[in-house]
């Protein structure tokens, strides 16, 4: 069966992206016991890298209305899901490793790749709890990661680590109040900040685009 797509259009830009069908995709968690918490946790009934989120949309907005930022860059996306954000900047890059802790995430990232005709854009899978040491990189990609208070620390310090290292982050977050503190602890960073109102699967968010640079 094919997997289905869906075109995303970022000003003259239009891409392709394999997206899961939903019903399928729940059925096939539900029917197997090592995703028992599925079936039995009503907050998670929908594995979190299948789906397209509002913040990869504004993201990947962004990335097209900043294409020159990308020229001759090597970028990396951290928690990608299916990749949108690295798709786009793939068209501008010179370089694009896109990667997610979910094996089965990367299996779509991949036919997206194809889909799209790009020899520059790679998959790996990588936790970023198990980041070692850093990752050479102009430009990281991150959105929607912060939605975790107890991994905000973490975030933090990865976040330090790249900006150390010479890297632009850019960050998509949704503007959730229990992430305001998180945000704000970045803002001696930002030197972009670029509001997007997204409207998408029936559903309308306000999503910040933040560009962090070291000191």
């Amino acid at each position: 069966m094919l997997t289905p797509t869906t075109t995303f259009t970022f000003n003259t830009l239009q891409v392709q992206l394999c997206v899961p069908n939903k019903q399928l995709l729940y059925n096939s968690y539900h029917q197997q016991t090592q995703y028992h918490l599925f079936a039995t946790n009503n907050y998670t009934n929908f594995p979190y890298w299948a789906k397209v989120w509002h913040s990869a949309i504004a993201l990947s907005k962004f990335i097209a209305a900043n294409p020159t930022l990308f020229h001759q860059k090597k970028v990396l996306e951290l928690a990608a899901g299916l990749g949108l954000p690295s798709i786009v900047a793939a068209q501008y890059a010179n370089q694009v490793l896109c990667t997610d802790y979910v094996s089965e995430a990367l299996q779509y990232i991949q036919q997206s790749v194809t889909l799209n005709g790009l020899t520059n854009c790679t998959t790996a899978v990588l936790n970023w709890n198990s980041i070692n040491g850093t990752l050479p990189t102009d430009i990281l990609l991150m959105s929607d990661v912060n939605y975790d208070s107890t991994q905000f620390d973490m975030l933090y310090n990865i976040f330090q680590q790249f900006l150390a290292e010479g890297s632009t982050i850019l960050l998509a977050t949704p503007q959730r109040l229990m992430a305001k503190p998180f945000v704000e602890k970045l803002l001696p960073f930002c030197v972009n900040n670029v509001e997007y109102e997204i409207d998408y699967d029936d559903e309308i968010s306000f999503v910040n685009v933040l560009v962090l640079q070291g000191k």
